[in-house]
């Protein structure tokens, strides 16, 4: 197994972007289905998402 970490924050990435990629508590669910779901070989996934940042973690199943 490998995790994967991804983000993006104020210093990285313009406030237009990181708002397009913000998750909002009532389409979270979704995210996290659609992520483990449509994305081959990832079996968990968690998302941290705020006003400053946003972070993916996938744990990643070797094929």
């Amino acid at each position: 197994m490998s995790i994967l970490a991804y983000g993006l924050n104020y210093r990285t990435a313009s406030l237009d972007l990181r708002e397009r990629i913000a998750f909002p508590e009532e389409k979270l669910a979704q995210a996290l289905k659609s992520l483990t779901n449509d994305i081959s070989g990832v079996s968990e996934v968690a998302i941290i998402s705020t006003c400053n940042r946003t972070e993916f973690y996938l744990s990643l199943i070797h094929i």
